[in-house]
């Protein structure tokens, strides 16, 4: 028992010694690089546990995520194969034109917030650069282009101002706040719509095929403007006092006078039919419908105008005159001629000294002794329909029941002398018709779009070819009819004043005495309220030209002034300020 109890007693301490040893360093021992496994894990380059990061850290990687794809390198793209010549809609320039990269450059495309590519071609909404346009229009800076699905496309600019172009980028339309304007192919100005300032109406501008401007201004209380011409135009207003009556102001030359107007309903379509201002005695009414004793020569005294020579290969008048129908017919075409001359020349100035042109080309189809007929047996009906109204006082009272077609319409009406430009389809292509040309009606019935189908039997060179048909709009062909009556008139009152004198024969008196319906009062400031409105035409194409090349700047302007009173435009290389519509440009 003893024995145990100290084997016991000696075998602990062994133990305990034998585990101090084991555990503690011994210099130089052995054991040592065991031991010392633990500490030394830091010397092992074993890095140590991340700190997590603060709560800011992790947006900061989001927004560095956002810019790096822009800053790392991305696979380059195939080259775009645009066909040379064309609008590259993604480099902002014309392939193979002037400015364009050499053939084979990689163009790389810049895509915008939103964008998304369709077929290679941004949606419309997203946004380009806009730089030079080599070879047609030039943005300004700042300004957006939108390509459209057509090859063209649209550019805007933070000021308001809009463009249209073509896949050839040139200018189709114009826009800004209170204008807007088409254009030709070629480039020429088409139409115009101008808001006028302090609630002054709109105003319209058309050129035609052939460059001649004609300009309609709306204003309040149913006032129109119409000019045409270097110097011709008239003022149209409600007839004080009558209802459903209009006049017109005119002026030619300088000189006004007033026609008067009744207003007529057909088929939801408002025409207006002149009224004759004078009438004469029976015995002269009969002396201009019937023969002539005997054939007279008649000297115009045209040979000196410009415009006689100018349409010498297309009129000729009579040799002889066996009766005053035809030479009223003379009379009629020779007014308008002389109005298609000032049209041309206000688009067309003539080289100075250039000898004038006698019109005489394959393309022109001259005024034939048949449709002089025509033309003379017209207005011998026209002048016995006047006879029978000369006894007549005013017309009936206008009812749902008693609105008669447009004269145009009549069945015995069917020759009209065009009497203002017109822009008419033949064959699907467009074409001109002015003063002085000749049509013949050939539909009875309304189309769609109010237009009536009609034949071209004479034209000038550069019109629409003779014996082709097209379409006229009715009311246009009213305006024909009243404006064929009007110039019967002014050759009823020539042959009045004139007879037994230049040739003519003379007659019975004509003892001319006013129709009460068909007496006005011309406007006091006609020749003025034209005039403001021509420079207001000139000032209003001269900024959409100028928007062209995309140089009319729109800025706020601080007041409003009126249109008409605008300073003369001057060049556009200089720096000016124009104020239109209530906005300025420089």
């Amino acid at each position: 028992m003893k024995r145990s109890i100290l084997s016991k007693q000696v075998l602990r301490p062994g133990l305990f010694c034998l585990l101090v040893l084991f555990v503690a360093p011994v210099p130089g021992g052995s054991q040592q690089p065991v031991v010392r496994k633990v500490p030394v894990v830091p010397p092992r380059q074993v890095p140590p546990k991340p700190t997590p990061p603060p709560p800011v850290r992790p947006a900061a990687r989001q927004a560095t995520a956002r810019v790096q794809p822009q800053i790392q390198q991305r696979p380059t793209p195939p080259p775009r194969q645009v066909q040379r010549g064309r609008v590259d809609p993604l480099a902002g320039r014309i392939a193979g034109g002037p400015g364009a990269p050499p053939a084979g450059t990689q163009v790389n495309q810049v895509r915008g917030n939103n964008q998304r590519a369709i077929g290679g071609m941004r949606q419309p909404g997203t946004l380009a650069s806009v730089g030079p346009q080599p070879g047609g229009f030039t943005a300004p800076p700042n300004a957006r282009r939108v390509p459209m699905r057509d090859g063209g496309a649209l550019v805007a600019h933070p000021d308001g101002r809009r463009w249209l172009v073509d896949k050839d980028n040139r200018v189709t339309a114009f826009s800004r706040p209170g204008m807007q304007a088409k254009f030709y192919g070629n480039g020429r100005l088409s139409s115009m719509q101008v808001v006028r300032p302090n609630g002054g109406g709109v105003m319209a501008i058309r050129r035609g095929l052939h460059g001649e401007r004609e300009t309609v201004g709306m204003r309040p209380g149913g006032v129109r403007v119409v000019t045409y011409g270097r110097d011709r135009g008239y003022v149209e207003r409600p007839y004080p006092g009558r209802a459903g009556y209009m006049q017109r102001t005119y002026v030619v030359e300088g000189q006004p006078y007033v026609h008067v107007y009744r207003a007529y309903r057909y088929r939801g379509m408002v025409y207006y039919r002149y009224v004759p201002a004078y009438h004469y005695q029976p015995r002269f009414y009969g002396w201009v419908s019937n023969p002539w004793r005997s054939q007279v020569a008649y000297s115009w005294g045209w040979q000196s105008a410009p415009w006689y020579g100018f349409y010498g290969g297309y009129f000729t008048p009579a040799p002889a005159y066996p009766s005053a129908s035809l030479w009223l017919t003379d009379f009629v075409v020779g007014e308008n001629l002389k109005l298609a001359y000032e049209s041309r020349q206000e688009s067309e100035p003539p080289p100075s000294g250039a000898p004038p042109s006698n019109e005489a080309s394959s393309e022109t189809t001259p005024v034939n002794p048949e449709v002089k007929d025509a033309l003379s047996q017209e207005i011998h009906q026209q002048v016995a329909d006047e006879e029978s109204a000369s006894g007549q006082s005013g017309g009936p009272p206008l009812t749902a029941a008693n609105q008669p077609p447009p004269p145009a319409l009549d069945p015995n009406i069917r020759t009209f002398v065009v009497s203002e430009n017109l822009d008419v389809t033949q064959a699907g292509q467009p074409c001109a018709l002015t003063p002085g040309d000749v049509i013949n009606r050939t539909g009875d019935n309304v189309l769609a779009g109010g237009k009536v189908g009609v034949n071209v039997v004479s034209s000038k060179a550069g019109d629409c070819l003779a014996n082709t048909p097209t379409e006229v709009e009715l009311a246009t062909l009213q305006e024909m009819f009243n404006q064929f009556r009007e110039q019967v008139d002014a050759g009823l009152s020539t042959l009045a004043k004139s007879q037994g004198q230049a040739g003519l024969p003379s007659g019975p008196p004509a003892n001319p005495r006013p129709d009460p319906e068909g007496v006005g009062q011309p406007d006091r400031d006609v020749v003025a309220t034209l005039e403001d409105q021509r420079k207001d035409a000139d000032n209003a194409e001269g900024v959409a030209t100028d928007s062209v090349n995309g140089t009319a700047a729109l800025q706020p302007a601080p007041g409003s002034a009126p249109v008409g009173h605008l300073a003369a435009r001057p060049a556009l290389s200089a720096m000016r300020e124009e104020r239109f519509g209530g906005v300025k440009t420089t």
